[in-house]
């Protein structure tokens, strides 16, 4: 589990999710607009309620990621936008 604002204000670039962690809690990664790639184990759930600045990358990300089923791999941010 990655807890609550556990990587708030860290202005990641990055980040790798170990097929290890089950869940991520509400504002764990808030405010980190620089969020550019993010690597993610398959069924990882991301907390619905997920707090988020404004235009936050993370939950852009995290509505892509549920809503296409969490799946693994290599998701990208570019031109507004999350692909995998």
């Amino acid at each position: 589990m990655i807890g609550t604002t556990a990587f708030a204000w860290n202005y990641l670039t990055s980040v790798i999710i170990p097929n290890s962690v089950e869940y991520i809690d509400f504002g764990a990664f808030y405010d980190n607009n620089s969020l550019t790639s993010i690597t993610i184990g398959s069924m990882v759930t991301l907390d619905p309620f997920s707090s988020a600045s404004p235009g936050d990358q993370w939950e852009a990300f995290r509505d892509f990621y549920m809503n296409g089923g969490q799946q693994a791999g290599v998701y990208t941010w570019s031109d507004d936008d999350w692909t995998r």
